[in-house]
């Protein structure tokens, strides 16, 4: 597929092609260990229970799903034991989810986008 074939694509049929914003959020925004780094993306058509996830991810590499809720459950972790959370990064974790739910929540329905979720947490972290 060339770029005129993507852009007739994208512009004729917008409703055939699955886009989705994604984020990463860094420790220069989140505060959490340099090592660890809070994934999520934007998904209108995953209407489960599971929604509202996010993805941790320690040195580069993938580390666990957390649910986002009052108290968050992770879904999924590493098979790979030295990419684990240890259990006061999964601490931190969650503690960064509890504190920052209704900002992931609004991000990931789309009232947000990740720029503005990025400036809401410095504005509450008192770092912008």
């Amino acid at each position: 597929m060339n770029s005129k074939d993507f852009d007739n694509l994208l512009y004729d049929n917008p409703t055939e092609l699955n886009l989705y914003e994604m984020s990463d959020l860094t420790p220069d925004i989140t505060g959490l260990p340099d090592n660890i780094i809070i994934w999520a993306r934007v998904d209108s058509s995953d209407h489960g229970h599971n929604r509202y996830r996010v993805k941790a991810t320690k040195n580069r590499e993938f580390s666990a799903i957390f649910l986002v809720s009052k108290k968050p459950v992770i879904k999924k972790e590493s098979n790979i034991p030295k990419n684990r959370l240890s259990s006061k990064e999964k601490q931190i974790v969650s503690a960064f989810i509890i504190k920052y739910s209704s900002l992931i929540i609004s991000w990931i329905d789309g009232k947000l986008t990740s720029n503005q979720v990025n400036t809401e947490i410095l504005k509450i972290r008192g770092t912008e």
